[in-house]
């Protein structure tokens, strides 16, 4: 019941009550995960980035995190200035999904982000930089796998007219 009236105070964007219904509800069941993702997200909206921190890092730790979890770990981490650990909390929201997804989310928790100070310039960069490193890996994964079959990413060059410094097993001594 402490968690709908929390959900409730959510709503009408009341953050100090919300809070105070989630705690109850936290206390009532210490043992249920449920209360730490309002918690946590109640905590960031209120500007008290340490306790936000202190519940997803909970969370996180925790054996069932949600992707949800990892992007607001990162817009957590982006406020307080560790562009890195955002960076790497957003990589982890993204795993295994269309970049899409992620701003999709960036752009639904724009209004929030730009309430607690984030420059919204920052978010093509991240999706930009997310979507550099996913083919920097495709590119690097497509070469290894080429090279291991026996097929060569250049496809002009055979084994014949390949220099040697270039031949698999061949090293200079």
């Amino acid at each position: 019941v402490a968690l709908s009236i929390g959900h409730c105070y959510l709503d009408m964007k009341e953050y100090h009550e919300a809070l105070h219904s989630y705690y109850k509800a936290e206390f009532m069941d210490e043992k249920s995960p449920k209360p730490l993702r309002p918690i946590a997200w109640c905590a960031f909206l209120m500007r008290d980035f340490d306790t936000s921190r202190a519940y997803y890092t909970r969370l996180l730790a925790s054996a069932g995190p949600e992707p949800q979890d990892y992007l607001n770990m990162g817009h957590l981490c982006l406020v307080t200035g560790n562009s890195a650990e955002a960076l790497a909390n957003y990589k982890l929201f993204v795993a295994g999904r269309p970049i899409s997804v992620l701003a999709d989310a960036l752009a639904k928790d724009r209004p929030q982000l730009e309430a607690a100070g984030i420059d919204t310039g920052l978010i093509p960069l991240i999706i930009d930089s997310i979507l550099y490193e996913q083919q920097q890996r495709t590119r690097y994964t497509n070469h290894f796998i080429s090279h291991r079959s026996g097929r060569f990413p250049w496809p002009t060059m055979s084994r014949r007219s390949m220099p040697l410094w270039l031949k698999p097993g061949l090293r200079s001594t």
